[in-house]
């Protein structure tokens, strides 16, 4: 755990519905915060800890070239801190599109992506992302892409009963998640596609 007063915050480079990434320095490195909005009207304060505190521990189990390393948390203000990465997807992307990069390039995000899931899905028990995403897929100064964002992630144990609540973005959620019913690993895998 680190103090506030260690952080030195920078620029905002990213915000989402209940929660704001900023660069920063700690102890004199770069790193990214992920800080709550607690103080939104109608947000649930305490569950949003709750959320980041899971996430804080879920990837503090994780160590992988392609899962986001985290470095410590913040209890108050609720604060999650990470490596700081380049962009997200879109930013490669744009690269791809605009002639910057070669046509081989494409396939070397699609496999840290896969190489991601795959790391998650093969834990015990599995680890299902539920927001696969481009936003949710950062990259280093070296193009290496990174899988973020695990505040809906959740392991499935074998005995568990599958999920069945609506959780994702639209434009990427798989059928059965769409329609509530149970689900598993392969809507992450849908996601990816």
């Amino acid at each position: 755990m680190c103090q506030p007063s260690d952080l030195k915050l920078g620029r905002s480079i990213a915000e989402g519905a209940f929660a704001e990434v900023f660069r920063a320095l700690l102890w004199g490195q770069r790193v990214a915060v992920k800080r709550l909005m607690t103080e939104r009207e109608g947000v649930d304060a305490e569950s949003l800890r709750r959320e980041l505190l899971h996430e804080t521990r879920l990837l503090s189990r994780l160590s992988h070239p392609c899962i986001i390393t985290v470095i410590g948390y913040t209890t108050s203000p609720a604060q999650l801190i990470l490596e700081v990465l380049n962009g997200t997807s879109y930013d490669l992307a744009r690269g791809f599109y605009n002639g910057s990069a070669p046509s081989t390039a494409l396939l070397e995000p699609l496999v840290d992506l896969l190489a991601g899931c795959a790391y998650l899905h093969a834990r015990s028990p599995p680890i299902l992302h539920r927001d696969l995403k481009p936003p949710n897929v950062l990259h280093d100064a070296r193009g290496r892409c990174k899988l973020c964002d695990f505040g809906t992630a959740i392991e499935l144990p074998p005995t568990a009963p599958r999920p069945t609540e609506w959780i994702g973005s639209q434009l990427y959620i798989a059928p059965e998640v769409d329609r509530q019913e149970a689900y598993a690993l392969p809507a992450d895998v849908f996601s990816v596609g």
